[in-house]
């Protein structure tokens, strides 16, 4: 009985012993915890990727926007309208965007020779590994900045002088008559564009106007 127990105890001790030298488990039980924390890297990295290419294309549509205002300066436009030209560009090109949301910044300063356009975007994309550590958005940035030249109209000048009668109406193009009020004296801006205005005095006349 006695070696009995002793071969017991002396065979407990050596399997311990040779438990805590097998490094075969150990090894498995590492990969098995590393698991977990490769999957969630490889998401924020999928996260990270999707945000830069969503950046890449608000980028390209501000480069879009401050191309379109270039070009109406450029063709004699005012920088109001060439403020609307960047705008509806931004809005054809980003709105079409999925999962990103960004607002622009506009900016011209027209010098009377030259046009600086600058167009700035800041917003945030969707995420979707990244909610896990409590970030439902990634931050997204950038800006586009181009120079035109403004191109001069020289002045029209006339000899004379021109003048509307009736009762009073405008005759349209398309045919269309529309009346309109009168007081006096009054001016009527017909049109304004690139420089050129044009403008309408209402002067009462005995016996009508």
């Amino acid at each position: 009985m006695c070696l009995g127990k002793a071969i017991s105890k002396l065979c407990a001790s050596k399997f311990a012993k040779n438990l805590a030298a097998d490094e075969r488990g150990n090894l498995g039980m590492a990969f098995a915890l590393l698991i977990p924390v490769v999957m969630f890297g490889l998401g924020l990295a999928i996260d990270y990727s999707r945000a830069t290419k969503l950046q890449d294309q608000l980028q390209v549509a501000a480069d879009k926007a401050a191309l379109a205002a270039t070009t109406a300066i450029g063709n004699g436009s005012t920088s109001q309208v060439a403020m609307a030209a960047a705008e509806a560009q931004w809005r054809a090109n980003a709105d079409q965007i999925v999962g990103a949301h960004a607002t622009p910044h506009f900016a011209i300063n027209n010098t009377g020779s030259s046009a600086t356009t600058s167009v700035k975007f800041s917003g945030s994309v969707d995420a979707t590994f990244s909610q896990l550590l409590g970030y439902q958005t990634l931050p997204v940035s950038g800006g586009s900045s181009t120079l035109a030249t403004v191109k001069q109209i020289p002045p029209v000048r006339y000899s004379g002088t021109g003048s509307a009668w009736g009762d009073p109406h405008l005759v349209g193009a398309d045919g269309y008559d529309a009346a309109f009020a009168c007081p006096k004296p009054y001016w009527y801006n017909l049109l304004s564009d690139g420089g050129i205005q044009v403008n309408v005095e209402c002067v009462h006349l005995e016996g009508g106007e």
